[in-house]
């Protein structure tokens, strides 16, 4: 934050000139990021921190512990894959760095910590992540004879014979320690102060997906770090989208059935969310992502004027509405909220409720809630109890559907759901049994990971080769459609 004040010091002390343009808050941003470039910003830490240093850097630091991770063959001296152009015996006699120096300067390092420390931990793993085996650091193994075969056997041995504190094995006069065989476990859930009365919607497919990945995203309130993007993630690109329908919906245009009319006021309507949200000097492949958008709305705004002219029209009181109803399972109340994209009126055909998806392939509603007979997502099926309830119409049909803002742009947008009374029982069960199983805690075990990447792969071990797979989970089966069972009253 010093640097940063001092920086932006810097730049209100720059004498204005008419032969200077004026700089907006994007390149303004830009110019302080480029100064603030190959700064480093470090934590003030607190009594009893571990601070992280390089293997380069450790000897410099002053610290009376010291635990050395990675002690393993290929990282400690560092393995360079052979260059056919320069190997080490033309590198030696080049006069340039090759193996034999590397390692010499890492049994400097080492020698030096040895003899400068209080207390120095040589950490060295017997496996990878993977499960492949890994050698220990020859450095380790700097010894002859009996001492030698000491660290061999030590190193591999089993873990029934590790010493009884089941602490570090010692390498000389100093701790080498060997971690546990198994790898990383993936810890079991903590029992919760208080049960879950409360859940969004979208949540109940967090469950089905897997439940302890929405115990560490709904329960511990866990979410995925990542650096700025250079180009919109998923997330912001369908924030953008939403934002713009939602301001188109209460426009003029939206009772329109003109197709220019209705495309037009889509564009102006991107155009200052985009003003808004992201500013000006956007990188290349945000502008692409937004003329991709444009292209999509477009497609959007001819579908729309062409339902106005059938008879239908947007009810803007129920355009981005929050519901919220309250289930009695099992003689409790369980409440569940919702967001509901839009809602359209016709004078005929009743009402209709539209969720809007942005994802790069349209699924129906079908594909994405169901697997055969398996509940995967019961958003829409809870979009429509919640709509009811709020209306007090329980029983009365109301379609519901996903309107697509997808990059086939020949597919159909709206896609409607073929759901009978039979399969919202069906759906209803699946979201009672979710509640069951939420109100005994019943987070684990982690099911088998997503194939795409959810932020908590470290977290689930879903890389490790001794990775819990679920076999008979010990769990309610919340992922099969019950069969038929009495109806829980429901209180809106």
């Amino acid at each position: 934050m010093a640097r940063l004040g001092e920086i932006l010091s810097e730049v209100a002390q720059i004498p204005a000139a008419p032969s200077l343009p004026a700089l907006d808050l994007g390149r303004a941003l830009a110019l302080i990021g480029s100064a603030l470039e190959g700064e480093r910003v470090t934590a003030e830490s607190g009594d009893g921190a571990i601070e992280l240093l390089g293997w380069l850097e450790i000897g410099l630091d002053d610290a009376p512990v010291v635990a050395v991770l990675g002690m393993n063959q290929g990282t400690i001296p560092a393995r360079v894959i052979g260059d056919p152009f320069l190997p080490d015996r033309l590198r030696a006699h080049l006069g340039v760095g090759d193996g034999r120096q590397r390692h010499a300067r890492d049994a400097f390092l080492l020698a030096g910590l040895v003899a400068s420390r209080e207390r120095l931990i040589l950490l060295a793993s017997r496996q990878s992540a993977d499960g492949e085996p890994l050698a220990p650091s020859p450095l380790l193994l700097a010894a002859r004879g009996v001492e030698l075969a000491n660290r061999v056997e030590r190193f591999y041995r089993a873990p029934a014979a590790r010493d009884p504190e089941g602490g570090a094995a010692a390498v000389g006069a100093r701790d080498f320690a060997v971690p546990n065989t198994r790898g990383f476990a993936v810890p079991p859930p903590d029992p919760l102060e208080r049960p879950i009365d409360r859940l969004r919607a979208t949540a109940f497919r967090d469950y089905l997906r897997c439940p302890y990945r929405f115990y560490l995203r709904h329960v511990l309130g866990l979410e995925p770090v990542t650096d700025l993007p250079r180009e919109l993630d998923a997330r912001s690109f369908g924030g953008l989208a939403h934002e713009v329908v939602r301001r188109f919906a209460f426009s003029a245009s939206a009772q329109s059935s003109d197709r220019a009319q209705v495309i037009g006021e889509l564009q102006r309507s991107l155009g200052a969310v985009v003003d808004e949200r992201l500013g000006a000097g956007l990188p290349a492949a945000v502008r692409v992502q937004l003329a991709q958008l444009g292209r999509r709305l477009a497609t959007f705004g001819r579908w729309q004027a062409e339902q106005t002219g059938q008879g239908w029209s947007i009810d803007r009181d129920w355009v981005e509405r929050r519901l919220e109803t309250a289930i009695e399972i099992d003689g409790s109340l369980f409440s569940i909220t919702g967001t509901l994209d839009r809602v359209d009126r016709h004078p005929e055909h009743g009402l209709r409720l539209i969720d809007y998806k942005t994802s790069e392939t349209p699924k129906s509603p079908e594909e994405a809630h169901c697997q055969g007979t398996t509940w995967i997502d019961l958003q829409l099926p809870i979009y429509r109890r919640l709509l009811s309830a709020a209306l007090g119409t329980e029983g009365e049909p109301v379609e519901v559907g996903y309107l697509g803002l997808s990059r086939r742009l020949d597919a159909p947008p709206y896609l409607a759901a073929k759901w009978q009374a039979a399969d919202y029982a069906a759906a209803d069960q699946a979201i009672f049994e979710v509640v069951r199983a939420l109100r005994l805690q019943r987070f684990w075990p982690p099911a088998e990971p997503p194939r795409f990447d959810d932020g908590y792969g470290l977290l689930c071990g879903d890389t490790l080769a001794g990775r819990y797979r679920p076999g008979a989970r010990e769990q309610p089966s919340v992922r099969e459609q019950p069969g038929a069972r009495e109806q829980p009253s429901v209180d809106a």
